[in-house]
């Protein structure tokens, strides 16, 4: 049974970077207007920004969940869940699995794994078939046979006016 999608993780990194690209080209025709060395102050800020960031640890984490964010797709095997994330092949058997979060509203699903500080995070699949119901339930049976934590998600209810 698959999780997560290959499809959603190469649209979302082909975006990331084209969104990048283009505020790096909106930086460049700003600073161009306003500074003689624009392309000096540009890698300065490419430089420095990043490098002030690492050195913050709460900003550090938030970064990784968020580039992370439906990087992983694979599928579930009795044994555990054989994913890829970001080109590389990982499997985790169940007996490794922390905590599963699964979110109703958006198919998305968490995987905490032991030893490991952040999530394994998969997106909502797009093969047609087996809903996200099957998986959630398939998950939060193996996860509680072998000890783990499934947490079901419901979005928010907002008030309306």
């Amino acid at each position: 049974m698959m999780i997560g999608s290959r499809t959603r993780f190469s649209l979302r990194l082909v975006g990331l970077i084209v969104l990048l690209m283009l505020t790096i080209f909106a930086l460049y025709v700003a600073l161009g207007r306003v500074t003689d060395d624009a392309l000096f102050v540009l890698v300065m800020i490419l430089v420095l920004t990043p490098l002030r960031r690492l050195l913050d640890c709460r900003a550090r984490a938030k970064w990784a969940v968020f580039l992370t964010k439906d990087a992983a797709y694979g599928r579930i095997t009795e044994a555990g869940i054989e994913y890829n994330e970001f080109f590389r092949s990982h499997s985790a058997d169940w007996a490794q699995i922390r905590c599963v979060e699964h979110f109703a509203d958006s198919g998305r699903t968490k995987i905490y794994l032991l030893g490991k500080s952040r999530p394994v995070q998969f997106g909502r699949s797009t093969k047609e078939g087996l809903g996200t119901s099957t998986v959630r339930e398939l998950l939060k049976n193996q996860v509680h046979c072998s000890g783990g934590d499934f947490i079901e998600c419901h979005p928010e209810r907002t008030l309306t006016l």
